[in-house]
């Protein structure tokens, strides 16, 4: 029985231990670090306004996720390098999704041309 009461001791002080030791790396986040992820959960939400979902859907996931990451860290250098991660991947979805709207405007555009190159040798037979 002494045996039994010896190991749940060990057990209980061993969850305490764990427990405070996440908590003391939370503690260990510097408010530059917590600013740090305020401005990339808005650059994700920035990223996320417009055709974005369109264009780049996985480049938000990816931005979401590292997001979560960071959130869900205990460790001050993995809550930065995801931070940071998830910054960067807003910031190349908002890249990708200017790049589609522009790769369709130059579609649009030569589309238009095509037509008005028809409409000018049409003309120019008739006469």
């Amino acid at each position: 029985m002494t045996n039994q009461k010896y190991a749940i001791k060990t057990v209980l002080i061993s969850t305490v231990l764990v427990i405070l030791s996440g908590t003391a790396n939370a503690q260990n986040i510097s408010p530059a670090q917590r600013q740090e992820f305020t401005d990339a959960k808005s650059e994700v939400a920035n990223a996320q306004k417009g055709p974005s979902l369109k264009y780049a859907s996985s480049e938000l996931k990816q931005a979401q996720d590292s997001l979560q990451a960071a959130e869900s860290s205990t460790d001050p250098v993995k809550y930065a390098q995801n931070t940071r991660l998830a910054r960067a991947q807003a910031q190349l979805a908002i890249a990708v999704t200017e790049l589609g709207v522009e790769t369709d405007r130059l579609a649009d555009t030569n589309q238009a041309l095509a037509k008005a190159r028809d409409e000018v040798a049409q003309l120019a037979k008739t006469k």
